[in-house]
């Protein structure tokens, strides 16, 4: 279920540190064309509050070099078509994202990667009714924005694209179809919201004035869909995820059968001559079931995956302390964001190595 986590009021800013929208963001060059698993590595998305028309929304701005998206191509995304500015894998080139990122990942033990949204006050619609497979924490960095969840138990959980609507112009969603909210709430800088895989959200800032500015969040993953090699499910973990493939699975399910067959009479034996007109199920069935325990008692598949989920994780807390160190001593020797260009702190030359679902949309 969702949970709402909210600073004491005496408490300050907990997240003050970690990014500024008008000294960072607002500064940068951001990558528009390409893709972001493959050079150029596009890291920014113009959303007008539908994921399908994205082309047209980036078409409207005229950027003067299509390819790139300055200071001014962001505040007239905000000001003048009031779009939602989608930053990805903010991990990459900004210190204060990658050391939440790695006290995500080591407490949680999963990998976590941050995108980054922003939008104007005053949009009644920010993102429409959509689900994602991840696990997210939504930190609100500054401004308001309101989110309303729904828990709707046929999508619960996806493991698959089957499981994932509102993205895709052809199987919309509406907030009609969804009925009342599990949740209503609208966060202030400070508050974390958890968005559990699966659970379907809209986001808005029709509660914002112009007094409270932009809303720029954290779209904070823990990865149980991991986009390099494995899930983080027992779907995948047990041999059975087409986008996952376990190379481990299948070698080890084929070492408990021999072993077994050393024991066990019956998988040694023929089948029968008429087996087409034989009911050989609770055959099957009860082999079967002794072939499952002999794969996790007597065979090193259940630890050598747990082995190779933790170093996903561990790789990619590696990559985020090196991320942290490579940004900081930038950001150290630089006498702004513009002198670090051809760095690793630049949005617009970061390799974008996005740890999460590519599907994944916030």
């Amino acid at each position: 279920f969702p949970l709402l986590l909210r600073p004491p009021a005496a408490g300050g800013q907990p997240f003050a540190g970690v990014l500024s929208l008008a000294d960072q963001v607002l500064r940068e060059r951001f990558v528009v064309r390409g893709d972001k698993t493959q050079p150029p590595y596009r890291n920014i998305r113009f959303v007008p509050g539908q994921f399908f028309r994205e082309a047209d929304a980036a078409a409207q701005l005229h950027l003067a070099d299509g390819a790139w998206a300055g200071p001014a191509d962001l505040r007239r995304a905000l000001q003048e078509f009031n779009m939602t500015l989608q930053l990805y894998a903010a991990q990459n080139w900004w210190p204060g994202v990658a050391d939440l990122c790695l006290n995500m990942s080591r407490a949680l033990g999963l990998p976590s990667n941050a995108n980054v949204y922003i939008t104007p006050p005053g949009r009644p619609t920010s993102l429409v009714p959509h689900n994602d497979f991840t696990c997210n924490f939504m930190v609100q960095l500054s401004g308001k924005k309101r989110w309303r969840l729904w828990k709707i138990p046929d999508f619960w959980l996806p493991v698959d694209q089957r499981f994932i609507l509102g993205r895709d112009q052809a199987e919309p969603v509406t907030v009609e179809e969804l009925g009342p909210p599990h949740m209503d709430v609208t966060l202030q800088p400070g508050d974390v919201l958890y968005v559990p895989r699966g659970m379907f959200h809209a986001t808005s800032t029709d509660t914002a004035t112009a007094a409270d500015g932009p809303s720029m969040h954290l779209t904070t993953q823990a990865a149980a869909m991991y986009d390099r090699g494995t899930s983080f499910t027992w779907k995948s973990a047990l041999g059975a995820d087409d986008k996952f493939p376990h190379e481990l699975f299948l070698p080890a399910w084929q070492q408990a059968l021999s072993q077994l067959a050393v024991t066990e009479p019956r998988l040694r034996e023929s089948l029968p001559l008429q087996a087409h007109a034989v009911d050989g199920r609770e055959t099957a069935r009860a082999l079967l079931h002794a072939a499952v325990d002999q794969l996790l008692d007597h065979t090193q598949f259940y630890a050598d995956t747990l082995r190779h989920l933790k170093r996903l994780t561990l790789l990619n807390q590696q990559e985020l302390v090196q991320r942290k160190q490579n940004a900081t001593v930038v950001g150290a020797n630089a006498s702004g964001p513009e002198s670090a260009r051809g760095t690793t702190r630049s949005p617009a030359s970061s390799e974008s190595s996005n740890t999460s679902n590519n599907n994944t949309k916030t």
